[in-house]
């Protein structure tokens, strides 16, 4: 019985922990696959492994998502797949009290708001001491818990010495913390620090970038780069200048970047010519470790060498990505926080109240929960949403997604600040928007925009509503803004001329009093 070792896996960062992870999960899958397929005479070799029992063996093996690989050659039989469950979106809410006293007080007050998991961000307690407070502020929470301490160079307060920062995080890693927050900058010291991190506690690589958002295919190497430093989570945080921003952030839970994460695991096990031959396993591999594992099998297997062999390693095994949470910032990037579930994010941010926002643009708990029904979404669930610049105030989110919840509508309408009309267009094009509200500056350019119109919005020459067609021809432009005009002046003039003229005449003679046809326009906008 050979077993598979770490050292028979070399790759440029063989040491890491993730990598060493990687080979506790192969060598236990292997194991769990071998005694289970193995004939009582093999003809053939099979890997096993010690240690099973292990802490991470055990956490490989819980994860909540399976997948296995799929092949159709004829002579390459894989073991059945389970079913496989959608990960939930978690909703987490930022302690930031300024005192021990009031963070313990805080916990308390957002354990009872239904989040999921609090953030300790330990950086805003003044004369926090680690030895001292930490495992009382972790005793003190009933649920989940990120464990932050966040230095001014990424955003936090913390200024003193980077050692004793990390070895806060790594102690609370040691005592149990279900999750840390390491800034990836930080990440090799952190990793390299005294103390094995236990697998028990998920480590989240985190990067901000509060300037900009820099190109997709930046965010993406970043995010496989933290993968492969360590990262069970990639936690990718950028300043949206421009509403298009939140697309190229949106690519990253859209296709997710690097290996898969704890949460998903692909084993294969390849019967050649009906005899078992060998049992090979993938978790959280990267290219250079499956490169290893497919050279290793070819070696010791030369019937594994076949095109269909190589394609079920290859193609159908590694699949998908780790969790990732992925955030831009600002009032611009607000909807990639609204629609996290909608995009399979592993968690979003909110707020106890206005006041107590830990990051620009992030919504209050009660505004996710209620108004944008963030626990409903889902990847069918089709978007909507109001242009305009200024949109903060407006009050469509509210009207519409009340009116879907009546109806039963698997939809979200959310608040757009778009400065460009057309670039939104463009960098939208490919997602689930059904249709929009327009508001000033832009039913002009809405018009432009439409692929077709109807009549009385080419009159009039602007759009204040915009609809996809089924036939995937585009978005077509109405006009209702004229409805609400004209049945204003109709309420007006059916109260009787006399009455409407000495209302008219009234209200122009008294400062500040709006008249019966400024009240009806604005009725009939609310």
């Amino acid at each position: 019985m050979a077993l598979l070792r770490a050292p028979a896996l070399r790759s440029p960062a063989a040491t890491s922990r993730r990598n060493r992870q990687v080979c506790f999960r192969l060598n236990a899958l292997i194991y769990t696959a071998s005694r289970s397929l193995v004939t009582p005479a093999p003809c053939g070799p099979c890997f096993t492994a010690a240690g099973v029992a292990s802490a991470a063996c055990r956490r490989s093996l819980q994860q909540p998502r399976t997948v296995m690989a799929r092949a159709a050659a004829p002579d390459v039989h894989v073991a059945p797949d389970d079913a496989s469950t959608a990960e939930k979106c978690l909703i987490c809410t930022s302690i930031t009290a300024p005192s021990m006293d009031a963070f313990l007080q805080e916990i308390a007050e957002a354990s009872a708001t239904g989040v999921d998991v609090l953030e300790l961000r330990l950086d805003f307690i003044q004369d926090f001491e680690p030895m001292k407070d930490l495992e009382r502020l972790m005793s003190a929470c009933s649920m989940p818990y990120i464990v932050t301490y966040r230095p001014a160079w990424e955003g936090g307060n913390y200024e003193g010495p980077e050692p004793e920062r990390l070895a806060t995080l790594k102690l609370a890693a040691l005592k149990g913390a279900p999750y840390v927050d390491v800034e990836y900058k930080a990440s090799a010291l952190f990793f390299a620090g005294a103390g094995e991190v236990p697998v028990s506690s998920r480590v989240i690589l985190s990067s901000h970038n509060f300037k900009e958002t820099p190109p997709a295919a930046e965010l993406h190497a970043r995010a496989a780069a933290m993968r492969e430093a360590g990262a069970d989570i990639v936690k990718i945080a950028t300043m949206a200048n421009d509403i298009s921003d939140a697309a190229v952030v949106l690519s990253l839970l859209q296709q997710k970047t690097g290996a898969p994460g704890a949460g998903c695991i692909a084993t294969a096990c390849i019967v050649i010519r009906g005899s078992f031959q060998a049992c090979w396993s993938a978790a959280c591999m990267d290219r250079h470790l499956r490169s290893a594992c497919l050279l290793s099998l070819s070696s010791s297997h030369p019937a594994s060498r076949n095109a269909a062999v190589y394609d079920v390693l290859s193609h159908d095994i590694i699949s998908s990505a780790g969790p990732t949470i992925a955030l831009a910032m600002g009032e611009r990037g607000q909807i990639t926080r609204l629609l996290a579930a909608k995009y399979g994010g592993h968690l979003t941010f909110a707020a106890l109240s206005d006041a107590r926002a830990s990051a620009p643009g992030q919504p209050t708990i009660a505004q996710l929960q209620q108004l944008y029904g963030f626990a409903q979404q889902g990847p069918s669930t089709k978007l909507y949403g109001i242009m305009g610049n200024p949109v903060h105030h407006s009050k469509s989110p509210l009207i519409h997604n009340t009116a879907f919840r009546h109806l039963g509508h698997d939809g979200v309408f959310v608040p757009l600040l778009v400065d460009d009309l057309p670039r939104f267009m463009d960098a939208f094009q490919e997602h689930d928007f059904q249709g929009f509200s327009v508001t000033i500056p832009h039913k002009e350019a809405a018009h432009k925009a439409a692929a077709s119109r109807d009549p009385v919005a080419d009159q009039i020459g602007a759009c204040n509503t915009l609809i996809r067609q089924p036939d995937g021809s585009g978005f077509k432009g109405f006009n209702t803004d004229w409805i609400a005009a004209i049945s204003a002046i109709e309420r007006v003039l059916a109260a009787g001329s006399s009455e409407a003229a000495a209302a008219t005449s009234s209200s122009s003679s008294e400062e500040g009093q709006p008249s019966p046809l400024q009240v009806g326009c604005e009725v009939s906008r609310g």
